[in-house]
């Protein structure tokens, strides 16, 4: 009987522990704001408003940030912060361009319900009459529903 008992205790203790990815997961009420680069100049974008969405990823410590076009996944590092993966999005169609977006790097950093997220790569189009790269950030303000 005591093996069992001991058997159940550490599963039950093993089960308390959570993930610290656990902290991130939910629906946000967001604000995006992009900011691009081009030829030099720097542009800040209209903000937009949304609904952003953070589920578990399939590894320990990780989320993935739900996108219709391109998830992007991301390594927890601590109980408020997390460090985005790279991800090379699949090229999707603007107008008569097919643009394809890299996400280069970026961070997560979680206070109380409000989760900022930055993150940064490049955007190439490419159109009938040649092709174009811009360089990219976008910031995240979200409060978790």
């Amino acid at each position: 009987m005591a093996p069992r008992i001991a058997a159940l205790l550490t599963f039950l203790s093993l089960s308390a522990c959570g993930s610290a990815s656990g902290n991130f997961v939910g629906e946000y009420d967001s604000v995006t704001t992009p900011i691009l680069t081009s030829n030099g100049e720097t542009t800040q974008g209209k903000p937009t408003n949304g609904t952003l969405t953070i589920v578990e990823g399939k590894g320990a410590d990780t989320v993935i940030i739900k996108d219709p076009d391109c998830d992007i996944g991301a390594a927890v590092t601590s109980d408020t912060t997390f460090q985005v993966v790279s991800k090379y999005c699949p090229p999707k169609e603007v107008r008569d361009c097919e643009v394809t977006q890299n996400v280069a790097e970026g961070t997560g950093t979680l206070s109380g319900n409000t989760l900022v997220i930055e993150l940064s790569g490049t955007n190439t189009a490419v159109c009938p009459d040649g092709s174009t790269t811009s360089s990219f950030a976008l910031r995240i303000d979200a409060t978790k529903k």
